[in-house]
């Protein structure tokens, strides 16, 4: 333990590591902390889904039991004699019913889907609300223990030991239709509701109550008894207020209260708290065991680690010293081999790049061998039709001629490239150049590249041909390669040279978006990792440095302009006193 106490080290890393254990404690504090409030946000969320889901199924129901009503007043007037067969009929297709049965003006039950309930009084003066402008309107019944009419007790405290499982409550609606005035009555199956509910919601943790403005419970999914007074505190405040919400009472419920919108009805879900809080405790417990076995890990191999560190220090040292020196010798053996492949690699750069110079013959001969073809095949087919025309015929010639002429040319040109030996000569950088842009014309075509030459007449430099040519070319393709590199629709190429003295300043600008900063100041860097980026061209960057520098006395410099890049040039005539590998 003294390599830890005794060690100014050894108690920055307890420091250290006791710090690091607060800020993993505190970080996990925090999570569970957002992780406890997003189950419980969850959960209300849940509840307040099924709320507004069943209360929107209750509203329904009675929407369509309205509907329902209207249109069997219209029967019952017509048709009274097959009422009966009419009220079977619909019932087959309305579970929520269990009967519907017709009243005459003092109340009793006339005709019935239940043939029980005939000749029963209902007190249609308890219904609510009470009529205040037209009797033409839903009215709803206290709860009834009972399944039907028939054997209805109303459900009030005094009768709650007379429950057997079966209540009811019942809907009317008055008519007056040709002076004749009836109502229209249906009992409600409450069991139907229940049923529905507990397709949705586990009812071992879950409750769903129905109840009345009075808070008189219509029908529950749990111990709630119907006609029972239903009024969390909450509950109660929020049914005054008609306010919709979802929120955790005081017996940690999850709870959501949605009153409908038309009817004096609500809907009050209940999430036990504790079963639908039991994944977010699961995942506590593990997290937290996760987090303990985490943080003793990283005291135990702290711990280790800082021990060995610290008794291997030494040799570490050592062992630093001696891959410092190996890795100098070996920068040192690789900087030579570099030196020694940076002639090779000028050769085949070189030959790469006439290699792409033959490629862009072949394309700039097709055309020309082309033509000399139609030429000959029309000379032949007036041979064959005997219509010689010796006028047409020379014409003819003359243009194949021509054409021979450009491709003889073409090939002088690219013939002059390839004489390592040749002396040095004026060479014309206005006619080089339209030659090096005609051999590039189909590469240049197929990028929308556009090349314009502003060069002065007494631009006519004392060198050698093939290297003005190599260094044009170069710079040319590193225009072609960012082209491509970035998918550029278009491209404009200014290449001005003006002659200054003994001096020539040559200009190469470009609308290729320039060149990082960074890489700049590098480019001319033989063995930069950044003069490779520049644009795959470093090391041919350096090599045309060199030329220009050594073989004819100029400088070479390159600088971002608003369009692209710009390439300086200052060239003077070849020095015979330099003699370049590449020669």
């Amino acid at each position: 333990m003294d390599i830890f106490f005794n060690n100014p080290r050894g108690k920055l890393f307890l420091v250290v590591m006791f710090g690091l254990s607060m800020i993993i404690a505190g970080v996990i504090s925090y999570s569970m902390s957002r992780l406890h409030q997003k189950s419980i946000e969850s959960n209300l969320l849940k509840a307040q889904m099924y709320s507004k889901t069943f209360q929107d199924h209750f509203t329904q129901n009675i929407k369509s039991i309205d509907i329902l009503l209207e249109n069997i007043a219209i029967s019952a007037t017509q048709e009274q004699d097959e009422i009966q067969s009419i009220f079977e009929k619909l019932l087959i297709n309305s579970p929520y019913l269990r009967s519907i049965s017709l009243l005459d003006e003092h109340g009793v039950i006339i005709k019935s889907s239940n043939s029980d309930n005939i000749n029963r009084v209902v007190n249609l003066d308890g219904f609510f609300p009470k009529p205040f402008a037209s009797n033409s309107i839903l009215r709803f019944s206290d709860i009834y223990f009972g399944r039907d009419f028939h054997s209805m007790v109303v459900a009030r405290e005094e009768e709650f030991s007379n429950y057997n499982g079966l209540s009811f409550f019942a809907i009317s609606k008055n008519f007056q239709i040709d002076n004749s005035s009836f109502s229209l009555l249906v009992a409600l199956n409450p069991n139907f509701y229940i049923n529905y509910y507990s397709n949705f919601l586990d009812i071992d943790s879950s409750c769903v109550i129905l109840h009345r403005y009075d808070g008189r419970v219509a029908t529950s999914t749990c111990s709630f008894i119907p006609g029972e007074v239903y009024m969390d505190g909450l509950v109660a405040k929020k049914a005054k207020e008609r306010i919709s919400d979802a929120f955790v009472d005081m017996e940690d419920k999850f709870l959501s209260y949605h009153a409908s919108e038309i009817f004096p009805f609500s809907i009050v879900v209940s999430l036990d708290y504790e079963k639908n809080m039991k994944n977010w405790r699961a995942e506590r417990d593990l997290v937290l065991s996760l987090s303990i076995f985490l943080v003793v890990l990283i005291f135990v191999l702290g711990g280790y680690l800082f021990f060995k560190l610290e008794s291997r220090k030494r040799e570490r040292e050592e062992e630093r010293i001696e891959a410092f020196l190996m890795m100098k010798k070996r920068v040192e053996e690789a900087v030579k081999v570099t030196r020694e492949q940076d002639i090779v690699i000028f050769e085949q750069k070189r030959e790469q790049s006439l290699s792409n110079l033959l490629i862009n013959i072949a394309h700039q001969w097709r055309q020309p061998l082309n033509n000399i073809g139609m030429l000959i095949q029309v000379i032949e087919d007036d041979l064959s039709e005997n219509s010689v025309d010796i006028e047409s015929v020379k014409k003819r010639v003359q243009i194949a001629m021509d054409e021979l002429t450009s491709l003889s040319s073409t090939i002088s040109f690219f013939t002059e490239l390839r004489l390592r030996n040749a002396s040095a000569s004026y060479v014309d950088l206005k006619d080089t150049l339209e030659s090096i842009i005609v051999i590039l014309e189909h590469e240049l075509k197929s990028l929308n590249i556009e090349t314009v030459l502003r060069i002065e007449d007494n631009c006519k430099i004392f060198a050698f041909k093939n290297e003005i040519v190599e260094i044009f070319i170069q710079l040319i393709e590193n225009v072609i390669e960012i082209v491509k590199k970035r998918k550029l629709e278009e491209c404009h190429i200014e290449i001005s040279c003006k002659k200054d003295e003994n001096e020539y300043k040559i200009e190469i600008e470009d609308s290729a978006g320039g060149i990082d900063e960074e890489i700049i100041k590098n480019i001319f860097d033989p063995y930069s990792t950044l003069s490779f980026k520049s644009r795959d061209k470093g090391l041919g960057m350096y090599q045309i440095k060199r030329v220009i520098k050594d073989r004819y006395d100029g400088d070479i410099f390159v600088r971002n302009s608003q369009r692209g890049a710009v390439i300086d040039m200052v060239l003077k005539n070849y020095n015979s006193s330099f003699k370049s590998p590449a020669s």
